[in-house]
């Protein structure tokens, strides 16, 4: 990660570097979540209050972290994020969002019966976390880019912005779509960064520049172009 994102820092996908924590899979994993999130104890205030997880891999319930193939993945390779949103779950000081789009994700155990039933390999793959809030989608990047659509729509609200403020008249100054979101030519660089690193289609095992199966040009562009018009609307 640090290496890919060093490398769109260089190409300007990037305007600056974006901070990377690193949570290791330990033997006592509850204490690792808890001391993750609370780094002065339970008690005092969390270091986050909303957590956002995108294309997670999650357990089964079985304990085994599964593709949508139903192929078991190998633990060492999967830091077990589900632990902190499991605790976060505990606090009402902590939100949660998730973004899934096969049912094998953090977060898609909020709709776990309906993944059972419809989707190939069912309780196979099915993930048994679930989270406050949950974006299901096609490909999970279109979700991510409907979320950053839905930030920006609120950040240039002025309702919004005085409900933040519990009322004040106050207005911050309204921020530009390229604050927010990203154009398909900087998706394209950051996947041209991957595609350097080696990095693999998930569907297809092909380093390309293609996400799930579907090429960036037309798929992929025709879906970002769209939600972002949806801001014109």
């Amino acid at each position: 990660m640090r290496t890919v994102i060093d490398s769109c820092l260089f190409t300007h996908c990037l305007p600056k570097s974006v901070p990377i924590l690193v949570y290791e899979r330990t033997a006592d994993r509850k204490s690792t979540a808890v001391k993750f999130l609370y780094p002065n104890g339970r008690s005092e205030k969390p270091r986050f209050d909303h957590l956002v997880a995108i294309e997670r891999t999650a357990p089964n319930k079985h304990g085994n972290y599964c593709s949508m193939k139903a192929e078991v993945l190998r633990e060492d390779l999967i830091a077990p994020i589900e632990d902190i949103f499991l605790e976060a779950d505990k606090d009402d000081r902590i939100s949660t969002t998730c973004i899934g789009d096969g049912g094998n994700e953090i977060g898609m155990g909020k709709v776990y019966e309906s993944v059972c039933s419809n989707i190939r390999h069912d309780e196979k793959i099915a993930s048994v976390i679930s989270c406050d809030y949950l974006i299901a989608c096609g490909v999970s990047n279109w979700g991510g880019h409907a979320l950053a659509v839905g930030l920006y729509l609120l950040s240039n609200c002025p309702i919004h912005d005085r409900y933040v403020r519990r009322g004040l008249v106050r207005v911050t100054p309204q921020k530009t779509r390229e604050d927010f979101l990203n154009s398909i030519k900087q998706k394209e660089k950051v996947l041209e960064v991957l595609v350097d690193e080696g990095v693999r289609d998930g569907v297809t095992g092909i380093s390309e520049l293609s996400v799930d199966g579907f090429h960036l040009y037309p798929y992929h562009e025709q879906h970002f172009e769209y939600m972002t018009n949806l801001i014109d609307d």
